[in-house]
């Protein structure tokens, strides 16, 4: 049964406050398109990265990186396409139900259901619910009718599935990902630039003493103070980085995009459209592979979707 309660705290008002602050400031940021993507891509691979690293996978940033810009776009669950360690396929999955949630949930007004959550919980492959249904049920009820700040859903979900536990494994995992889901939901997505799982990561400790309060006070007050700081921590390093770029010219080839490339993006600007690997071929007269390699290319960049698997799968715009 679920049983916690919180106040809104003179400290962490004060937070919520700051990060309202810092959160006008990265969205009025001048940054060249060229740049945002590579900063939003960085943040991505950190999510992934740090987030896993809490659960012991010991890819590094760079294999992630590498996985996704040489691997993601072509790979295929059953592994037909390109044989993956257990670890990478992990990665990847966790990129999946990233990308579900960045490209689905952003400012969506539709309830988070059961379904949503066993949706993602399958996407990164954990095992079946453990427990009784109906108090995840509940707090996403709650949740739903609640008129708290974004900051606090997100905090409250997390903090309340990993104490809930109801799978086998990967709580902490989908913990995690509920909270960005409440955040992108909210509107809260800072640019796609935040990266919160750093922060936690580098301080397991405080997180374990949290959640070993929480557990016996059922209080979230700490926690919810704790969220809210570190959300403001990595917001400022986001706005650091994002200065030292502004101005900054990107040389990397990875992040060029050809003149098909771009017109590629620009078919998908219209409302509904959509476009398939034999439309690109045909419409740019282009090989197979050409196409693949150009609709792989925006993929990993995060600026097209693709959708269904095999001959049917088709591509729409972020």
């Amino acid at each position: 049964m679920i049983n916690f309660s919180y106040t809104l705290s003179p400290l962490l008002r004060e937070h919520i406050a700051a990060i309202e602050t810092l959160r006008t400031k990265i969205a009025l940021a001048p940054l060249s398109p060229k740049t945002e993507l590579k900063l939003k891509f960085e943040a991505m691979v950190g999510r992934i990265y740090w987030s896993l690293s809490m659960s012991g996978n010991p890819l590094t940033k760079s294999d992630i990186e590498n996985l996704i810009i040489k691997t993601f776009p072509l790979f295929t669950i059953d592994g037909k396409t390109k044989p993956l360690t257990t670890d990478e396929k992990r990665a990847i999955r966790y990129k999946k139900a990233h990308d579900m949630i960045t490209h689905e949930w952003f400012v969506n007004p539709q309830s988070v259901k059961l379904s949503t959550v066993i949706e993602l919980a399958g996407t990164i492959e954990t095992k079946q619910i453990q427990n009784d249904q109906a108090d995840l049920s509940l707090l996403l009820d709650y949740l739903h009718k609640s008129t708290d700040h974004p900051i606090v859903q997100a905090a409250i979900i997390q903090m309340q599935l990993v104490c809930l536990r109801p799978f086998e494994d990967g709580n902490g995992r989908l913990a995690r990902l509920l909270s960005l889901l409440y955040l992108y939901k909210n509107g809260y997505d800072f640019r796609g630039m935040l990266v919160l799982e750093e922060y936690w990561r580098k301080d397991l400790a405080s997180l374990d003493v949290i959640k070993d309060t929480v557990l016996q006070t059922n209080s979230l007050n700490m926690w919810l103070e704790y969220y809210a700081s570190g959300i403001l921590v990595q917001l400022e390093k986001a706005l650091q980085r994002i200065n030292s770029l502004a101005f900054h010219i990107e040389r990397n080839g990875h992040w060029e995009l050809s003149d098909r490339q771009r017109n590629i993006v620009s078919v998908l600007e219209f409302p509904h459209a959509t476009i398939t690997n034999k439309k690109v071929q045909k419409h740019f007269k282009v090989s197979q592979i050409t196409a693949s390699r150009d609709l792989a290319k925006l993929l990993s960049l995060g600026l097209v979707v693709s959708h269904g698997k095999g001959r049917s799968t088709y591509y729409t715009r972020v």
